[in-house]
């Protein structure tokens, strides 16, 4: 049984943050919330100056990345305004030359500064140590199953896993990724397939720690997997 006494208590708005939206994408996770609001505080106070350190040594495809995983952050977060500025200074990066880019910098800081601030305040309220990223592991072990199941579970990775993923890896949506993640880890558990629980725990535990960039990585690798398993 769940201990609802155990949940964070949060306000449904705060500056910057439709925490009651975001909470929605979560499912009502609260305590997911508050992880992932740590975790941003933790990999993007520093954003802005290190997008002004790539635009000034014209490396403008990594200043176009890193405005676009803030972008892809905020969105999952429901910080709408700084999803707003982030997608207004991509367009203004990608448009080189551009003499937009200044002043749209500058917007894009304050919003950030603002769910920093905001988050600070909830660090303050629900304290705790965010640990540090950890990579995954994507060796592949062949399933130890007889042919019967293993072509049920490759009927079951084609017909329900393949329309998970596409919906997972072209909206990167939290609570989809999730979904995901769950549903490759149940099926190998099932079917005796240790590379997809493997799988299914690294997809749950990077969400978990809001690591977008390992998310992308698993999401990216997964044709392969299906591959791998299908092709012992």
């Amino acid at each position: 049984m769940k201990d609802n006494a155990l949940e964070p208590a949060l306000p449904e708005i705060l500056p910057g943050i439709d925490i009651s939206s975001a909470l929605k994408r979560l499912g009502g996770n609260t305590r997911l919330l508050v992880r992932l609001f740590k975790v941003f505080c933790r990999d993007f106070a520093e954003t802005t100056n290190e997008i002004k350190a790539a635009l000034s040594s014209n490396k403008i495809e990594k200043a176009v990345h890193l405005v676009h995983t803030v972008k892809g952050v905020a969105g999952n977060l429901s910080a709408e305004d700084l999803r707003s500025a982030a997608s207004e200074l991509e367009k203004s990066i990608m448009q080189q030359p551009s003499d937009m880019v200044e002043s749209r910098l500058e917007v894009f800081d304050k919003f950030l500064r603002q769910v920093i601030e905001s988050l600070a305040y909830l660090e303050s309220q629900c304290p705790g140590e965010v640990t540090k990223r950890s990579g995954f592991d994507l060796n592949i072990e062949l399933p130890h199953v007889g042919s019967t199941d293993l072509k049920e579970a490759i009927l079951q990775l084609e017909t329900e896993s393949m329309p998970l993923w596409e919906k997972a890896k072209q909206h990167l949506i939290f609570d989809e990724i999730y979904n995901f993640g769950r549903h490759i880890k149940v099926q190998g558990e099932k079917y005796q397939i240790k590379s997809m629980e493997k799988f299914g725990d690294n997809v749950l535990e990077h969400v978990n720690s809001f690591d977008i960039e390992n998310i992308k990585l698993l999401l990216n690798y997964f044709p392969e997997l299906i591959g791998k398993i299908k092709s012992p």
